[in-house]
């Protein structure tokens, strides 16, 4: 196993304006993630596949691991699949070869190595093509509504709460990290299928940071 760990860093965020560049205590959030992974984790090498300019990097990251994402991987509707086939691609034309993708979002800074270290030992020790980063629901599904004032319908059908089930089987994909095989994942482009591998990581090391009000929680929390 020969393993690439990618951080993404857009710089084009609505929520919280340069979020992945703003400071929390002494490092901002490529920092935090990119000194993790190569502080905690057993990665071949490092990308971080951005639209900022190198020098936003200069202090922490060598040049030949940045990788200036192309204009239109850039906008808000880019998938961020075709960032990481793209951050491969370039890393291939290197001559640098991988067998495996470990996708580290620097947005989800609440992480613990053992968390992804034991992710990374299942992968290795089921022979798993993909792995995916889970917790445990907040709101049960059958609590949850598509629509507002009297124009609603619940996700699932449901006949008031004389049916709610228990929380304990429901959990939802938080982003912290995924781990696929990169022949399979440049065939299916796609993180997630139906043989993917839900590991659980702890509820609150899943918090993604979106807007002011998540970062502010961040920053308490981290500081």
């Amino acid at each position: 196993m020969k393993l690439l760990a990618m951080i993404p860093a857009r710089s084009g965020s609505k929520g919280v304006k340069n979020k992945n560049i703003k400071s929390i205590g002494q490092y901002n959030l490529v920092q935090r993630a990119y000194r993790f992974i190569k502080e905690n984790l057993p990665a071949d090498e490092i990308i971080v596949s951005t639209d900022y300019s190198y020098n936003e990097f200069s202090n922490f990251l060598p040049k030949l691991q940045y990788r200036k994402r192309p204009f239109e991987l850039s906008k808000d509707d880019s998938s961020i699949v075709e960032v990481c086939i793209d951050a491969v691609n370039f890393l291939y034309s290197k001559n640098k070869k991988f067998t495996d993708l470990l996708l580290v979002q620097p947005t989800s800074p609440f992480r613990e190595s053992k968390d992804i270290n034991l992710a990374i030992s299942l992968y290795k020790g089921k022979n798993l093509k993909s792995l995916a980063s889970v917790s445990k629901v907040i709101q049960h599904p059958y609590e949850v509504v598509n629509g507002i004032g009297n124009n609603w319908e619940p996700i699932i059908s449901w006949h008031g709460h004389k049916n709610r089930q228990k929380l304990d089987s429901y959990y939802f994909i938080n982003g912290c990290f995924y781990i696929v095989n990169l022949k399979e994942f440049l065939e299916k482009k796609t993180f997630v299928n139906k043989e993917t591998f839900m590991f659980l990581t702890r509820k609150k090391y899943c918090i993604d940071i979106d807007d002011d009000e998540d970062f502010d929680l961040a920053k308490k929390l981290l500081e």
